[in-house]
């Protein structure tokens, strides 16, 4: 069976564009592949700079024959009282390329039709792909795309060649062209290295694409690229001596993988070289140095045992001339480095508390308000919250609000240091280091915070509470860290929703999701006792924010607790028991999602669901009956009388152990009810015509509904089949 290969060759496309284009290929050929019927084994894609190629192995030479039915007119139409054909039979034949006497009567649901079957040959592949891979091309998408030339089509940069053959033979189209004459021929002619191997290369079959390519000094395999940079810093840094020990330096492959990869999207054919710099530039603080070669030149630092050397690893496209390309980059970091000790030294001649007032002529969010105005906000959260977390006197709350759970051991926790850290951790956001390199935000802080004598813990605090900055980041690892980062967090959700700026659908430019999810997984990770709604009130009160905000606010930060804990492996209809009781608290809804799961392992809890679920939609029937108090007098019927005695006898412990969140032995308890719940259904009838009784037998449906609710939400579990 033939291979088929397409490379499209191009100006150098953007590193973060090849990954997604290369995929968006993919996904396409996949889809006109298996959509014409077309089979084949295996697709390999292979991107650079200059090209983005696919390579389909074991094509199959052409499309799978077909056997349709077409229908024509209804026999009625088709053929008069005498049973002779009528021109609409003539006609359907004729179109259909048959004779009369070819057609057959076909019995459907609307009656019966004239019909014809044809056996459909399949185009050859190469026809296929002929029609459709100028569609394939431009169909793929790009953040930014460009217009050249005639103008006819977009890409991400000017398409300068096309590559396109089905084993031996190309495979013949023109891309572009159609209105200027002047459009883009497929050959099977394609280009080597822009410096090394600049002369075409001809391809006599895809087999040969990836090792002729890598003659060419073209590696077009991106993973061999990203092994062939990994191991070339490897070697360097080996040879990067420290002391006399001659011990070599190591490579951290995980700290600087988006590196590797965005660096592999750089370079055809990549060639390490070891450059230094002044060693004068170590005394700037780590964090610089290594985000100005990361970050403005692509560099690798070299360690040794997390210390930092006065060497750096560049990955160059070429062999030529190494001494003047490493004399070059060295260059480079040198003015680099220059701009960062002047920004450092420059930066530390006013203070962060100097800085706090410049807020003021900051402007943090349009319709919001300055920086200086989120600074107070945070200050006064942060207390809050610290405050309460301490649990000390009564005169230590913060205005009285609550944003804890009731029932927690005391933390000790210095709010003055809250306090500060919460004051200063927006300053350096003035500072011109933090404005060349602005992923040093509170990096910076850190160390302007400990230049200016403040305590260690409230300049880790600085630095942590912009954590975490993705989804699956790391959460701050001091408690004033999480508190802070906390109050920053809730701040800017409360205060966008204020405004009007909530997220929708795919749009969430100040990333409101990812706060939310931040506080969610600080609260979950450090077991934080933090109940979310009063958090909210406290946020909204600083903002002024109306009522309405906070059940705005609320719904969201719930559906970012049940995506964390669906992630995390829970059942959905689990977390939705668990937080149908209570949503405002993520730990304890960790401990309720964690009982439940683990007790719908017994076979009594799916029964019990059901009988629960009965119980809420006969009490949902009488909403306004809500009366739990039960008259044993009234009591007629056995079974009825043995579920009061155990409702009665349960209810007490169930209580204490919810208090001491022993969720798993509450339900352990609660599922103990489902024979008395079972025989109360087959053998009472609960709304009866008699008012009193029928008040009765819902009041006592009432107190397993609050017995239960006091956990979870049993009606909410989905019954397997």
């Amino acid at each position: 069976m033939p291979d088929l290969l397409l490379e499209i060759g191009t100006e150098e496309i953007p590193a973060g564009y090849i990954q997604p284009g290369l995929k968006q290929i993919r996904e396409a050929m996949q889809s006109l592949l298996c959509g014409e019927q077309i089979g084949f084994e295996g697709i390999n894609t292979y991107g650079t700079p200059r090209r983005l190629a696919i390579l389909v192995r074991g094509v199959a030479a052409s499309q799978e024959d077909t056997d349709i039915e077409v229908l024509g007119p209804p026999k009625t139409a088709a053929y008069d009282t005498q049973g002779n054909p009528t021109k609409a039979a003539e006609g359907f034949a004729r179109s259909q390329g048959t004779n009369i006497e070819n057609l057959k009567i076909k019995t459907t649901p609307k009656g019966k039709y004239l019909c014809v079957e044809k056996h459909i040959v399949g185009k050859p592949a190469i026809e296929v792909l002929q029609e459709n891979l100028p569609g394939l091309i431009i169909g793929v998408n790009f953040p930014k795309s460009m217009r050249w030339g005639n103008k006819e089509i977009r890409f991400a940069r000017p398409i300068r060649w096309i590559l396109a053959l089905l084993d031996n033979a190309v495979i013949p189209f023109e891309l572009g062209g159609s209105t200027s004459g002047k459009g883009i021929f497929s050959s099977n002619i394609t280009y080597g290295h822009r410096f090394l191997a600049p002369s075409l290369i001809t391809i006599s079959h895809p087999k040969e694409y990836v090792s002729s390519m890598e003659k060419a000094f073209v590696i077009v395999d991106v993973d061999k690229r990203k092994q062939m940079i990994v191991s070339g810093i490897q070697e360097e840094m080996q040879r990067q001596k420290r002391g006399e020990d001659g011990k070599g330096s190591t490579f951290n492959t995980d700290a600087f993988n988006d590196l590797v990869d965005e660096v592999a999207c750089l370079v055809e054919y990549p060639v390490v070289l070891a450059g230094g710099f002044d060693e004068k530039y170590l005394s700037l603080p780590q964090d610089v140095v290594i985000t100005s070669m990361c970050e403005h030149q692509r560099y690798f630092p070299v360690m040794d045992d997390n210390a930092l050397l006065p060497y750096f690893l560049v990955v160059a496209n070429t062999t030529n001339s190494p001494d003047i390309v490493r004399e070059g980059n060295e260059r480079v970091l040198r003015a680099r480095l220059s701009d960062a000790a002047f920004f450092w030294n420059s930066d530390r001649k006013v203070s962060l508390d100097e800085r706090v007032e410049q807020q003021k002529k900051v402007v943090w969010q349009e319709k919001v308000g300055t920086l200086y105005e989120k600074t107070q906000r945070i200050v006064e959260i942060a207390e809050g919250i610290a405050k309460e977390l301490n649990k000390g006197t009564e005169a230590q709350r913060h205005k009285g609000t609550k944003v804890i759970d009731e029932g927690i051991d005391p933390i000790s926790i210095d709010i003055e240091s809250v306090k500060q850290a919460a004051w200063l951790c927006k300053a350096d956001l003035l500072t011109e280091m933090v404005g060349e390199f602005p992923t040093l935000q509170g990096i910076m802080g850190y160390y302007y915070a400990l230049a200016d004598n403040e305590s260690e813990g409230v300049a880790i605090a600085i630095k942590e509470h912009y954590l975490p900055k993705s989804f699956d980041d790391n959460v701050p690892e001091t408690l004033i860290g999480a508190i802070l980062s906390i109050a920053d967090k809730i701040d800017s959700i409360v205060a966008c929703f204020q405004v009007g700026l909530i997220p929708t659908g795919s749009e969430d430019p100040y990333a409101l999701r990812r706060q939310a999810q931040g506080i969610i997984n600080i609260i979950l990770k450090n077991s934080m006792p933090i109940n979310l709604l009063l958090l909210v009130e406290e946020a909204c009160g600083c903002c002024h924010a109306q009522k309405e905000i906070t059940l705005e606010v609320m719904r969201f930060l719930k559906q970012r607790l049940e995506y964390t804990l669906t992630t995390m492996g829970f059942a959905a209809d689990t977390v939705a028991a668990a937080l149908e009781v209570d949503s405002s608290s993520p730990s304890d809804a960790l401990l309720r999602v964690t009982a439940l799961e683990e007790i719908r392992k017994m076979p009594d809890i799916e029964p019990l669901s059901v009988s629960f679920k009965r119980v809420m939609n006969i009490l949902r029937s009488e909403p306004l009956v809500r009366d739990d108090k039960v008259y044993e007098s009234m009591l007629k019927e056995e079974s009825e009388r043995k579920l009061y005695q155990s409702i009665c006898g349960i209810k007490e412990t169930v209580k204490a152990l919810v208090e001491k969140k022993d969720y798993f032995e509450a339900l352990r308890i609660l599922s103990g009810l489902r024979g008395d719940i079972d025989s109360f259904f087959d053998t009472v009838m609960v709304m009866v015509e008699a008012p009193d009784l029928r008040r009765n037998r819902l009041a006592l449906l009432h107190g397993i509904e609050s017995l239960f609710l006091q956990v979870v939400d049993l009606s909410l579990l989905r019954q397997t089949d």
